[in-house]
């Protein structure tokens, strides 16, 4: 599943012949895959592509808005965050600023920040993606950062949110998810 839902991620339109000639599995199975992403409004088919010879093949697609994710920056003196779709487009923005505050009073930034954007999601929310300093200048900084990121993911693991936690680096690929 998840094969097959990365390659629809990276193409605008694919086939399900093409996603079992990329994935190596049989064409039964990657069948069965679609079938069950089209059930979940994750895909639909979008129309016929080019022959090879025989019968066109049924294009597939990703649809978009069939769910929503948020995406947290969390920098040292600015927290922001937005709500995206599957292809990273952005449907809600909204940010704090938390210079001076760490601990307690950064991770209520944070839950001000979720709590704007969790109802602006359009789509069922199938996680967060947070992003913490890249580059920190010192070694407290970081120190800091990653005992808000250990307070974070438990809070949001054990109560007021019941999503995934993500952590992600930019450079993944993963668009609009930071």
């Amino acid at each position: 599943r998840n094969l097959a839902l990365g390659i629809l991620f990276d193409r605008p339109s694919v086939s399900r012949a093409e996603i079992s000639r990329i994935t190596g599995l049989t064409r039964t199975t990657i069948s069965g895959i679609v079938s069950e992403l089209i059930r979940a409004g994750l895909v639909h088919e979008v129309g016929l592509g080019k022959s090879r010879g025989g019968k066109s093949p049924i294009l597939l697609s990703l649809i978009p808005d069939s769910r929503s994710v948020i995406g947290l920056d969390l920098a040292y003196d600015n927290f922001s965050g937005a709500v995206v779709d599957l292809r990273g487009n952005i449907h809600h923005r909204a940010e704090t600023p938390v210079r001076g505050r760490d601990g307690d009073a950064a991770l209520a930034s944070v839950y001000e920040l979720l709590d704007e954007l969790v109802p602006a999601a359009r789509q069922p929310l199938v996680g967060i993606g947070v992003e913490t300093l890249q580059w920190f200048a010192v070694v407290l900084m970081a120190s800091a950062a990653l005992s808000l990121f250990v307070a974070l993911t438990s809070a949001l693991q054990e109560r007021r949110y019941d999503l995934a936690l993500l952590r992600g680096d930019p450079s993944d690929g993963l668009p609009g998810v930071p």
